[in-house]
């Protein structure tokens, strides 16, 4: 519920087109204040009671923080998904609710219409089952002949030699049901369980949201209406022509280069074995079959 003291300030958090003024305009007619309209100036000092809105597009996450301080509500709006600008403001609006909710008094959010899925999934991830990850039924990470659960996978899933069909093979079923059961696999994914241990959001927190929000996934029984994979890794070589600071020889040759010059020997470090990447061509057309 809103704040209904005359004196009150509320702060609305939107998406990023005229509805939000328009909705803000309607509920500050019913409770019978002001919309003083949009807040882009992370420097603004408020004075007056009434209803003002923002976006995570108008201000950055940091300053939204310091922001809200200054009101005795903080709201989310109820709009559905589908009227965001892009599925991430939609999602970046609710993760700084659930921050605001740590901190701030008063968060009118949990009861909206428009966070049920997402609440759904944050909850089961973070809280619920410390295993699932989105990962096994949307990432296909071809490192070779090697297929893996991501880029972070120590462990390989199965080869391409064996591998069956992209629901039903074995190997990746067993790791899915595993999941699903809670079961954790630190074979596969100890770098997020570290992330975690250490009170950091890891991987397989964010990477799940992130597609779940992405997919407009309502819950675990919709996993079964993803037939092919969303989001391919595929490794040939390491003759490529940038140099991505986070990135290592085995994938960059320029970055092996660059290291061999100034004799440096990075953790982890390995070299390309040209016999582990044997693919020449890579069909995009089909790589959903």
């Amino acid at each position: 519920m809103l704040h209904a003291k005359p004196n009150a300030r509320v702060l609305f958090l939107g998406n990023n087109d005229e509805s939000t003024d328009q909705a803000v305009t309607v509920l500050a007619l019913e409770h019978d204040t002001i919309n003083h309209g949009l807040i882009s100036d992370s420097a603004v000092t408020l004075a007056q009671a009434g209803y003002y809105h923002t976006t995570v597009v108008d201000l950055a996450w940091g300053d939204l923080l310091e922001l809200a301080k200054q009101f005795d509500s903080i709201v989310m709006l109820d709009q559905p998904q589908n009227q965001w600008s892009h599925w991430k403001c939609f999602q970046a609006t609710f993760k700084l609710m659930v921050k605001l909710e740590e901190s701030h008094s008063h968060t009118v959010f949990r009861d909206n219409d428009n966070t049920k899925k997402i609440s759904y999934w944050s909850d089961l991830v973070f809280n619920k089952n410390k295993s699932f990850c989105i990962y096994p039924w949307i990432n296909f990470s071809n490192d070779g002949k090697q297929l893996k659960l991501c880029s972070r996978d120590n462990a390989v899933v199965t080869t391409t030699d064996k591998f069956q069909a992209w629901n039903t093979d074995p190997e990746y079923t067993q790791i899915r049901n595993k999941m699903l059961q809670g079961e954790q696999l630190p074979k596969h994914c100890k770098t997020c369980y570290d992330y975690e241990s250490k009170g950091i959001e890891s991987y397989r927190q964010f990477e799940t949201l992130d597609w779940v929000t992405q997919l407009d996934l309502d819950s675990i029984d919709d996993l079964s209406k993803l037939q092919h994979p969303h989001f391919y890794e595929v490794h040939t070589g390491n003759h490529c022509n940038i140099k991505c600071r986070g990135c290592q020889p085995a994938y960059s040759e320029p970055i092996g280069r660059e290291l061999k010059k100034f004799n440096i020997v990075p953790p982890g470090y390995f070299k390309w074995n040209p016999q582990s990447f044997p693919i020449e061509r890579i069909d995009i057309d089909n790589l959903h079959e």
